[in-house]
């Protein structure tokens, strides 16, 4: 067993050097996001009066459900308000790194045969599951631990230095947490890990809206959930954030060992069959390409189900919520012509669009992995043209994003049936969730020009999609100009129920997205595919 770890930290080093990079973009990224905001929320709320009137803000069901439970809103200081408002996404954030990270150095490699070479040193069987988890706990410890002392040194009063720490440890727990959670997926089902980790993390941030709003068991069941119950900057409690660090552990000793019962390149679950030739449904890339991204996609559509529900069921409430409270108003309501639950409603579809945007975006990537694995090669070799390899992996990208936008829209409708008193029809929420597939397409699109004509360009793309999120998000809460969402498609996209609504940027959305789809599509047929 001593030998199965073999060379680990000679390999660490490897990675790190390999990564430097992209640990370098999010660590800027994650600093921004906490002690730029930290900064900005000072200057922002700078009276006790200021920081009460957030707090009634907060105490809603629509708040809660994105930002977590409100705490110490008795004596709302500037920690409380800066741990409400960030440390949830910035603790996502950091479960997206290191999802992203382990996958591409467990599950990726292996696709690309990297494993299968680096097998032929002297290295134990172990050592690359092992040198993957060694380097994301140590990131996640290193970037949390400067993050934490980042936040003590703008001396802002409430944030001390116990809640700074509290800060750090509820984001290194989610990080890792999720990193060993990508571990274990990574040797069940490689060609499907990156899906099903994204999805577990979406689930457990529904899961943590549920609960948060009606049921304190249900929100602990997620990690999301339990970690909230720290109650950084006021209570600074860490049994959850140990309790989370020991259930990584535990996925982090099961990943290792379920690494020693399977072949490399084949998850745990083989698909045994004595046939000789396949299913007549694998025959064609599109086909194969279903199959491919199937249980991923079944996991994102379960999420959004039980997103939409529990929406739907707070519309009531949410409505009563913001016809009372004027700083509510001021953060979902732009048009004084327009009812509550209309703004509020368009407000949440653009959240569910930007969400439904990365499972779109991850098939359309998913060619990358068949190039670099050298499967591609192989359906290259028959009479199958280069467009319609990525036109399958296109066309699922755009139908993943219709199917999930119409999943919430039917299950809000649903949830919201049984609680409000005036019942909207099906088809408002059809037309409002729709009207934001252009924003999507144009995404899908961008990432579809970079695998076609410019392959380093992947990182920009997701930057400007972080940059989305981070407008679409926090735009409002921070007052940032209209011209900052005007950037992104998600913030071009009108309120379609209203009377007299202009479709122009919708059209110019959908005119952009076909040329960027169309030169990526040119490019791909033109360049060189290689391993």
């Amino acid at each position: 067993m001593k030998n199965s770890f073999y060379n680990t930290l000679t390999y660490a080093k490897f990675i790190l050097k390999r990564e430097k990079k992209y640990f370098i973009i999010w660590f800027v990224s994650l600093l921004l996001l906490t002690v730029g905001q930290a900064q900005s929320l000072a200057d922002m709320y700078p009276t006790a009066e200021d920081r009460s009137e957030v707090a009634r803000s907060m105490d809603n069901p629509a708040i809660i459900a994105l930002m977590g439970l409100p705490y110490g809103k008795n004596d709302y200081n500037m920690g409380a308000l800066l741990s409400q408002q960030t440390l949830l996404f910035a603790a996502v954030a950091l479960a997206i790194m290191n999802i992203i990270f382990i996958i591409r150095n467990t599950a990726a490699d292996e696709e690309k045969g990297i494993s299968d070479t680096l097998l032929a040193f002297p290295v134990g069987k172990q050592f690359q599951i092992a040198a993957s988890l060694v380097v994301s706990f140590a990131v996640n410890v290193v970037f949390t631990a400067v993050i934490s002392i980042g936040l003590c040194s703008l001396k802002i009063d409430g944030i001390d230095t116990k809640g700074s720490l509290a800060f750090g440890a509820v984001m290194c727990a989610a990080g890792v947490f999720f990193a060993a959670v990508s571990a274990v997926f990574a040797q069940i089902s490689p060609s499907n890990s990156m899906g099903l980790s994204f999805g577990i993390l979406g689930i457990s941030y529904f899961v943590r809206a549920i609960g948060d709003i009606g049921n304190e068991v249900i929100a602990c069941i997620s990690p999301l959930g339990a970690l909230m119950r720290s109650q950084v900057y006021v209570k600074n409690g860490f049994a959850p954030i140990l309790i989370v660090l020991a259930a990584a552990l535990v996925f982090a000793a099961a990943a290792v060992w379920l690494n020693t019962k399977r072949d490399y390149g084949s998850g745990i679950f083989v698909n045994k069959t004595n046939k000789k030739t396949t299913s007549e449904f694998l025959r064609s890339p599109l086909t194969l390409a279903v199959r491919l991204l199937f249980v991923s996609t079944v996991a994102w559509i379960v999420g959004f189900l039980i997103m939409g529900f529990s929406f739907g069921g707070m519309l009531e409430e949410i409505k009563s919520q913001l016809e009372k409270n004027d700083m509510m108003k001021q953060i979902f309501i732009t048009d004084d012509n327009t009812a509550i639950l209309d703004q509020f409603i368009s407000v949440m579809t653009s959240i569910t669009a930007i969400i439904a945007t990365v499972p779109s975006v991850l098939a359309i990537l998913r060619i990358r992995s068949e190039e670099s694995s050298g499967r591609l090669d192989i359906i290259m070799s028959h009479k199958v043209s280069r467009v319609s390899i990525i036109g399958s992996y296109f066309f699922i990208a755009i139908i993943i994003s219709i199917i999930l936008q119409l999943v919430f829209a039917v299950s809000m409708w649903i949830g919201g049936m049984t609680v409000l008193k005036d019942p909207i029809k099906l088809s408002y929420f059809i037309k409002a969730a729709v009207s934001y597939l252009p924003a999507i397409w144009l995404t899908i699109g961008l990432f579809t020009l970079m695998i076609g004509i410019f392959r380093k360009g992947i990182m920009l793309a997701w930057l400007y999609y972080g940059y989305s999120v981070f407008v679409i998000y926090f735009g409002s809460m921070l007052k940032l100009p209209e011209a900052a969402s005007k950037l992104t498609a998600y913030g071009n996209i009108p309120n379609v129920n209203i009377d007299g609504s202009n479709y122009t940027s919708i059209i110019c959305i959908t005119v952009i997205f076909a040329v960027l789809s169309a030169a990526g599509f040119i490019g791909y047929k033109r360049a060189d595919i290689t391993n």
